[in-house]
């Protein structure tokens, strides 16, 4: 397999197509800090096939994202929107 193909692929490995802001975020943050999928789901204590339907047609649990996210160094927050009412 030429090189450049390998590079493309692996490319698009952490892209999404899953609209929420939250999984975009999540698996920018896989691929900045290198973490494979199979990697990842250990880590968070789910099954690798539930990494995958995120990045394509599922939507996380809160509880679920939520654990994903510490995984990675970060936490979950409910903030204020400014002017809200």
């Amino acid at each position: 397999m030429p090189r450049q193909y390998r590079k493309k692929l692996r490319k698009s490995f952490y892209e999404t197509t899953n609209g929420h802001s939250c999984v975009r975020f999540l698996f920018k943050e896989m691929e900045k800090k290198q973490i494979h999928e199979l990697d990842f789901a250990r880590r968070v204590g789910i099954e690798r096939n539930t990494i995958r339907n995120w990045r394509i047609q599922t939507m996380p649990r809160v509880d679920t994202l939520d654990a994903a996210l510490n995984a990675l160094g970060y936490r979950l927050a409910v903030v204020p929107i400014e002017g809200g009412k």
